[in-house]
This record gives C-alpha cells, sequence and structure tokens, in this order.
C-alpha cells in the first residue's frame, strides 16, 4: 500500500472515532502513533535522500541519465503542438452565419 494509503486509512480511523465516538484502546491509539509517525519519517528520509543525492532526478525521484533526450524532446514536441495550436485559432471570437 502506497503512503497515500495507509495516510487515508489513519484519517478515516482517526475521523470516525471523533464523529462517531468509537473508543480506541490503548492499543489502536499506540498503532495509530506509530503508522503516523512512519509516514512522518519514511517521508523525511524520502526527502533527505533526494537533497543529498548527487544524481539528478526526475519528479518521481527516479535517476535521470545523462543520455536520456527523451524529456527534452517531449518537450520540444508539445511546445510545437501548443504553438500550432495557438496559430490555428482565431485572436477573437467570430459567430458563425445562421443557417435557414
Amino acid at each position: 500500500m502506497s503512503i497515500a494509503g495507509i495516510a487515508k486509512e489513519v484519517s478515516t480511523i482517526t475521523i470516525s472515532a471523533w464523529v462517531f465516538g468509537d473508543q480506541l484502546t490503548p492499543l489502536n491509539i499506540t498503532g495509530v502513533c506509530i503508522t503516523i509517525a512512519g509516514i512522518g519519517l519514511f517521508t523525511y528520509h524520502k526527502y533527505r535522500k533526494s537533497i543529498e543525492s548527487t544524481v539528478p532526478l526526475d519528479a518521481h525521484g527516479n535517476p535521470i541519465s545523462e543520455g536520456d533526450d527523451t524529456l527534452e524532446e517531449t518537450d520540444a514536441e508539445e511546445r510545437m503542438h501548443l504553438t500550432a495550436h495557438q496559430i490555428d485559432e482565431p485572436d477573437e471570437y467570430e459567430p458563425r452565419p445562421m443557417r435557414n
């Protein structure tokens, strides 16, 4: 399960205890606290790892090789598509004549 899924489960347990008055045992509360601490520590570790890395990383934390030009090619293709799209559209709205 991803971190977001685990955080959702913790939120569901906490909100249900607050809204519906569910009683949490000390063991349940301990488990929720350990889970929250684990999420925080995992996020901090991942953040520190990305900051201290000498290897360039993409937005998802995956290493980018120096010979990898796919991002640059994609950006160039996307820019060309957007520019062509803007040129094809008229600047102002011109209503079409109505047909009878």
